[in-house]
């Protein structure tokens, strides 16, 4: 075992910070994974903002009814054989107008689909 590794055989500190300096060992996969959760934060802050607005504007009754209205958007189901969508909850949000990281880079046919059994049991049979 080399001095730059600790007993659990990881590097210290001192050299995760000149790799840090250097560049990273770390593929571009995780570096998009970060991408889309940095987007879906600064959405979810500036829902979050504008909510606040609205609550020291109109009141408590229209913060509510908004949050309630999202709430229940997002909790209608959709068939198992069907990809999700999100339209209701980005008109309700304003989003519908605006062009995210889903919308170009989280395709269906990029998904793995899980189809519905019943119907693919019906077709093998016919």
């Amino acid at each position: 075992m080399s001095k730059k590794q600790n007993i659990s055989g990881h590097l210290n500190q001192e050299d995760v910070n000149k790799v840090n300096s250097i560049g990273s060992f770390f593929p571009a996969v995780p570096k998009l994974d970060n991408l889309r959760r940095s987007e879906e934060n600064f959405r979810q802050n500036q829902y979050k903002a504008e909510l606040c607005d609205v609550l020291n504007t109109y009141g408590t009754g229209m913060a509510l009814t908004m949050q309630m209205d999202r709430t229940i958007a997002n909790r209608v189901g959709h068939p198992s054989h069907m990809s999700p969508s999100y339209l209701m909850d980005d008109i309700l949000t304003g989003r519908i107008h605006t062009f995210g990281f889903e919308d170009y880079l989280n395709l269906p046919h990029h998904n793995e689909q899980i189809r519905n059994p019943h119907f693919e049991m019906e077709n093998s049979h016919k």
